[in-house]
């Protein structure tokens, strides 16, 4: 059978099987025209595994039957999505459209709106529309779709104007991550290349002569960089950026063994940010105390927005917001549980290696260290190599899909090499999480996964 007839046939076979499940349920799958919501996505979920099989074979039969130079120059100028999709941002188009409704808005209204040239802006909203980011009902008339919903803060335009610096308070956060994508991320990689080839940085790994520093011409480390006066409104939006990454995890993060935790047992948000994962758990685990752990100006913030949603669990000591340096010593000594998401890949081995060996002094023999992060898969068959640790091996896509399943199998690789650009950090292998655990006095234990997470759960014991 050739190439093309297997792709097609794992598509034909895949909507098949998602079609018999909507059928099941007696509900239709989401449709582009339908605004993006939560509950809307329940069908997704259940039928998971098709979505990425499909997505696989279609993304491989594209790459496949494109003309190469055609397909090799689609992915050379694909970097014109960031930049569009800031100016959406920064126009409130979303929220434009919103209040238009399904009839769509024609240009020059949305410019009226928000001050844009019109003429270009239809250039920006034709090209999105052109990848379903928005749609296009008659000339120059545009109107929201389901993943450009996805953007909307939820906020009046009025709002908006009135408060800029305050969009992305108190909302899910996605649009908020967004922005800190197609700004900070964005601008730091075009300067990837650059900072890749340049003798003075090319096989530097420190946090202060990366693409970002080059960019931006800053000496600081990205999150210093914050934290200077005249960057408090990106500071706020990628703490608000950081709560939408957390929100897909509570199914993974409910994969541990919370309730045979004794009563009273101490958990360590260790660089929590804003507290959004001790939020998922203090909500359903009252029986444990948390403490979130960062930098003072995320906890000054942190503390602002608890006070706003959760003001009776600071109060009961449910949970403490803590100013802490996760390089200097570890004050609490009495943790039952050392959390950190999204925290290792933020740093090369040799910093990430300091952050686990402060924790290891403090933790006693049934410490638990969590590590909630993406794991790297390679892009070639290796099955086998770590089956004793339990859930350190994925499932392997079927011929002839990449066996990681390509674009489909996660975003790992693409977060990989914003960490490279943005702080010259990484994502990690198993065999690279494995040797980093182990150099700082831990053993990886076991790996918790859920089929529809990008993250994954690592449970390390002290050793």
């Amino acid at each position: 059978m050739s190439t093309v007839k297997a792709l097609s046939d794992i598509i034909a076979n895949g909507v098949t099987s998602i079609q018999t499940a909507c059928d099941a349920r007696n509900v239709s799958f989401p449709s582009l025209d339908e605004p993006f919501s939560p509950q809307s996505e329940a069908i997704r979920q259940a039928v998971f595994s098709d979505i990425k099989t499909i997505i696989a074979a279609a993304y491989q039969l594209i790459a496949t039957l494109q003309v190469p130079p055609a397909y090799v120059a689609e992915k050379a100028t694909s970097f014109l999505h960031a930049p569009s999709l800031d100016l959406v941002l920064a126009g409130n188009v979303v929220e434009i459209l919103r209040d238009a409704g399904p009839q769509g808005l024609h240009v020059n209204e949305i410019a009226a709106k928000n001050d844009l040239e019109p003429r270009k802006l239809a250039r920006i909203l034709r090209f999105l529309a052109n990848h379903h980011i928005f749609k296009e009902l008659k000339p120059d008339v545009f109107a929201n779709t389901r993943l450009s919903t996805t953007l909307d803060t939820g906020k009046s335009l009025d709002a908006l104007r009135e408060n800029a610096s305050e969009k992305y308070d108190n909302t899910e956060g996605f649009a908020a991550l967004i922005g800190h994508l197609t700004d900070e991320s964005m601008k730091s990689a075009a300067y990837l290349s650059d900072t890749l080839t340049d003798s003075r940085t090319a096989s530097s790994y420190q946090p202060t002569e990366s693409a970002f520093n080059r960019a931006f011409g800053t000496s600081a480390g990205i999150f210093d960089w914050f934290e200077q006066p005249e960057n408090a409104f990106r500071l706020k939006r990628f703490n608000a950026g950081m709560r939408a990454t957390a929100g897909g995890t509570s199914e993974l993060v409910a994969g541990f063994e919370w309730d045979a935790l004794p009563e009273g047992s101490v958990v360590i948000d260790v660089g929590g940010g804003i507290g959004a994962m001790t939020k998922q758990l203090s909500d359903q685990h009252k029986n444990l105390r948390y403490i979130v752990q960062d930098r003072a100006a995320t906890i000054e913030g942190a503390e602002k927005i608890w006070e706003t949603e959760r003001p009776e669990a600071l109060r009961s000591g449910l949970v403490h917001l803590q100013a802490h340096d996760f390089f200097d010593e570890q004050p609490v000594t009495n943790a039952s549980v050392f959390m950190l998401r999204a925290i290792v890949h933020d740093w090369p081995d040799h910093y990430a290696r300091k952050i686990l060996e402060k924790l290891r002094p403090v933790a006693t023999s049934n410490t638990k260290l969590i590590l909630i992060e993406h794991i790297v898969r390679y892009a070639c068959r290796s099955e086998g190599q770590f089956s004793d640790i339990p859930g350190a091996e994925e499932p392997e896509a079927p011929e002839p899909l990449l066996p990681n399943f390509g674009t489909a199998g996660g975003r790992e690789y693409m977060v990989d090499l914003q960490m490279m650009h943005l702080l010259n950090a990484q994502e990690r292998t198993i065999p690279q999480f494995v040797e980093l655990l182990g150099s700082a006095g831990w053993k990886l234990e076991r790996v918790i996964r859920s089929p529809s997470d990008r993250f994954a759960l690592l449970v390390a014991s002290p050793v």
